[in-house]
């Protein structure tokens, strides 16, 4: 039984890495939690915007509405996105 669920585990972590992998916001802090980066990396129809790094949400939430910052790429996935990730804030 234990046998099963090194293997098990390590397949739930790689499923999980894809995710994070497919241009939605990832969020990294070290362990004593001093850093933290926001980050996105969309693309849509051949379209990429990049990948983008920030220090705050706020931040964040700002370049999902910049089109120009983001090649005019991804408008649809970028708004979505800033619906679910930037709470009273307008787009």
């Amino acid at each position: 039984m234990r046998y099963f669920l090194l293997p098990l585990i390590l397949f739930i972590s790689a499923c999980n890495i894809q995710a994070d992998a497919g241009g939605h916001k990832v969020v990294d802090a070290d362990v004593g939690g001093k850093s933290t980066t926001f980050s996105y990396d969309f693309t849509e129809n051949n379209c990429p915007t990049g990948k983008k790094e920030f220090s705050s949400n706020d931040e964040m939430c700002a370049a999902l509405r910049d089109d120009a910052q983001n090649s005019n790429c991804a408008r649809s996935l970028r708004y979505n996105y800033f619906k679910q990730n930037c709470p009273g804030k307008t787009w």
